[in-house]
C-alpha cells in the first residue's frame, strides 16, 4: 500500500525555548521520574539523562520496555505542548561519567549550598552560556558531599535552589522553569 501526501502549510514551531536545558535527573521512584519526564518536556527541557547516584532509592531494571515507555511519555508530552522537537532521552550514566560528560555551563543543586543562589548563578555566569545549560538534580536523599566535591572538581557549580528542602521532582521542575524564565523573558 502506498500513501501520497501533500504539504499544504508550513510554520515555524513556536514551542521551543531559546536555551537548551540538559537535565541529569537522578533515579527516583518510578512515578516521580516519569512525572519529571512529562512535565520537563512540557516546559521545554531539551534532553534527559537518568543519573545513578549513591543515594538512589531504586534503579529500574534495564529493559527495552522501560525505554519505550519513557520515550512514549516524552513524545506525548511534546505533542501536547506543541514542541517543535522531541527531547532526547540518553542512556543512564553513573554520576562520575555524567560529571565527565557535561560540557559548558553546568549546575548541581544541593540543599547544603549557602553561598550561590540560582538567580545569582544565572546572572554571574550567563556570559559562559552557549545557549545550553546542564543541570544535575539528586535523588530523594540528596547528593553526598563526595558527589558534590567530584562535581565541583569537574567545573560544575554548586547552587542553592531554595531555602527549603524540595523533593527531587519539584527541584528539577522549579530549576528548569526558573532558568527558562530568566532567559526567555
Amino acid at each position: 500500500m502506498t500513501y501520497i501526501f501533500e504539504i499544504t502549510d508550513k510554520r515555524q514551531a513556536e514551542g521551543e525555548p531559546s536555551i537548551q536545558i540538559h537535565l541529569y535527573q537522578s533515579f527516583i521512584r518510578k512515578e516521580r521520574f516519569e512525572f519529571v519526564l512529562q512535565k520537563g518536556t512540557e516546559i521545554g527541557v531539551a534532553s534527559f539523562t537518568p543519573l545513578i547516584t549513591n543515594r538512589c532509592v531504586s534503579l529500574p531494571e534495564k529493559s527495552a520496555e522501560k525505554q519505550v515507555r519513557w520515550l512514549s511519555i516524552i513524545r506525548e508530552a511534546a505533542e501536547q505542548s506543541e514542541r517543535g522537537m522531541v527531547p532526547g532521552l540518553n542512556e543512564a550514566l553513573s554520576f562520575q561519567d555524567a560529571c565527565n560528560e557535561a560540557r559548558g555551563f553546568s549546575m548541581i543543586f544541593w540543599e547544603c549550598e549557602k553561598d550561590l543562589q540560582l538567580s545569582k548563578a544565572l546572572k554571574a555566569y550567563s556570559h559562559e552560556l552557549d545557549r545550553q545549560i546542564n543541570i544535575f538534580v539528586g535523588p530523594e536523599g540528596g547528593f553526598t558531599a563526595d558527589e558534590i566535591e567530584l562535581a565541583t572538581e569537574n567545573g560544575i557549580k554548586s547552587v542553592s535552589l531554595s531555602n527549603r528542602i524540595l523533593r527531587s521532582e519539584t527541584a528539577a521542575l522549579v530549576a528548569c522553569a526558573n532558568i527558562l524564565y530568566h532567559f526567555d523573558r
